[in-house]
């Protein structure tokens, strides 16, 4: 707001009241772009200029909902919508909530929320997702293992002469399954971190244009949990399909590989 209206501190700010006719011209104190506690912002950006927060005395607040020309602020009207307040040092916060709401919930229609829970409650709605991928991932191993297991197939079945010329110096079955393992590896592995790479630069794109819009600050994380249950799926699916994809091979022996060339 005020960015987009040049104002600064010590500038009149004219504000509309209920009614007609009815104005105040308001000192601006300070300027915010954003406050603790309060889930509105405010905002720099032009276009949402008009829909920024101010705050102001809570009598001048009653005045400019009260329309003049019918009767006089009444100071005893409830205008209060939200109370914040904070707990001391040694405060169970659970009691003190259960106890608030149980009071409250006889005696008016105030709700009464805690920053904590609001924590809870989002660390939740995150583990749900994290869940939610790694059971995705889960079902894409049965697609995963069907892929690489045909890609090391193929790979398998164009060598046999370098695994017949292996196995004929003497390479033993785990050795020859060692190195298509190793190659299956590499390459999922590339696959896999090239798509969480890709996705975690996309969200990070996604979020800033998101935050520059809003002026709210912009924390890098990076959920290494779900990303490394990630890499060892596919690393199982890996190991599985190279596997199965060498063994009708490399349990024959080499004069037999090397004759059905």
């Amino acid at each position: 707001l005020s960015q987009a209206l040049d104002l600064r501190v010590g500038d009149t700010l004219r504000v509309n009241g209920a009614g007609s006719d009815h104005a105040v011209e308001l000192t601006i104190a300070a300027v915010a772009a954003r406050v603790p506690g309060f889930g509105n912002y405010f905002t720099r950006n032009r276009n949402n200029a008009g829909g920024s927060g101010v705050f102001m005395h809570i009598d001048t607040y009653r005045e400019l909902l009260n329309d003049p020309s019918l009767t006089p602020p009444d100071p005893n009207a409830r205008v209060l919508t939200a109370l914040y307040t904070t707990t001391q040092s040694g405060v169970d916060e659970s009691e003190l909530l259960s106890a608030l709401r149980e009071y409250l919930g006889q005696t008016s229609e105030l709700s009464v929320s805690a920053t904590s829970e609001q924590v809870l409650q989002l660390r939740g709605g995150l583990a749900q997702g994290r869940i939610f991928i790694v059971l995705l991932t889960g079902l894409s191993m049965v697609t995963a293992i069907f892929g690489v297991l045909a890609v090391m197939y193929t790979a398998v079945m164009s060598r046999r002469v370098e695994i017949g010329m292996l196995k004929a110096v003497g390479a033993s079955k785990s050795a020859l399954r060692g190195i298509f393992m190793g190659e299956a590896m590499i390459t999922t592995l590339a696959a896999g971190l090239a798509g969480i790479i890709a996705g975690t630069l996309l969200g990070y794109a996604f979020e800033f244009g998101q935050r520059l819009q809003s002026d709210r600050p912009l924390i890098l994380a990076f959920d290494f949990s779900t990303a490394g249950f990630i890499v060892a799926l596919v690393s199982v699916a890996a190991l599985f399909s190279a596997a199965l994809a060498t063994q009708p091979v490399i349990r024959q022996k080499a004069i037999v590989i090397l004759r059905e060339r």
